[in-house]
């Protein structure tokens, strides 16, 4: 498997300027790069509008692409990040220069899909960093929440770097937020791992538990929480289970963790 930068620079050589690519070139590069998109696509009811926050790279915008979504939309704060990958997008995406909490506070459009990829992840993925980054807290999570739309899925992946803490803080946002506003976490959340990420999921309607279960059989993933149920077989995930399991009804102790 090619790393980042391989990719990144093989799509570059690949794609001239105003150049579209094919969905041969987009699926050999979309293959590329950890299954998160796949985690969440088979959950959404409707793929019209996506949502990346903190964009990074243009391999987002392709992965959008190859699962039909008609409508990309990417957040970056960085200026020259822009200038670089806006002539390499496909042409039914845009790519805007905003703060992304700013964003989420202003636009008045909602999203099928609204997804934080290892955000300020790839340089620094075994450094301890969400207590720093202001996107990762239970007000960001709620912002990104009521842009969803009805059968919307707000999906955010990190490295499932040992001992995962910086994972299970995202779930624990997650239904901090929740209970906040009164919603049943049970029915909203899905917490999934793959050899080297976590996603999670937290959806405006409900989380259909067989599709879950059917799609991390057939990928080799584990469920770490589900509507109340984990269904761990392919990777070591005891000590996870029992932190989580420790903080999931003791909600002072789930404070002082996030």
């Amino acid at each position: 498997m090619m790393e980042y930068e391989e990719a990144l620079s093989y799509l570059n050589s690949v794609v001239g300027e105003n150049q579209k690519l094919s969905i041969e070139t987009i699926a050999r590069i979309v293959d590329c790069f950890p299954f998160n998109l796949k985690k969440i696509n088979f959950l959404l009811n409707e793929k019209r509008n996506l949502l990346l926050l903190g964009s990074g790279g243009n391999e987002g915008f392709l992965r959008g692409l190859y699962h039909n979504f008609k409508k990309i939309t990417g957040i970056e704060n960085k200026k020259e990040l822009i200038e670089i990958i806006s002539n390499y997008i496909p042409s039914n995406s845009e790519i805007l220069n905003f703060e992304i909490r700013d964003f989420l506070k202003t636009t008045t459009n909602s999203f099928d899909l609204i997804e934080i990829n290892l955000y300020e992840s790839f340089v620094s993925s075994t450094i301890p960093s969400l207590n720093e980054n202001y996107l990762y807290t239970i007000e960001a999570f709620h912002e990104a929440y009521n842009k969803l739309s009805d059968n919307g899925i707000f999906a955010v992946t990190r490295w499932a770097v040992f001992p995962m803490k910086e994972a299970i803080k995202i779930f624990f946002t997650a239904i901090e937020m929740l209970e906040r506003y009164e919603i049943d976490f049970n029915e909203k959340i899905a917490f999934i791992r793959s050899a080297n990420t976590v996603t999670l999921c937290i959806a405006k309607s409900k989380i259909n538990l067989k599709k879950v279960k059917d799609f991390c059989d057939k990928m080799g993933f584990d469920i770490i929480y589900c509507n109340g149920i984990n269904n761990i077989k392919y990777f070591k995930q005891k000590e996870n289970l029992e932190f989580i399991k420790s903080l999931l009804f003791d909600k002072t102790k789930r404070e002082n963790f996030i």
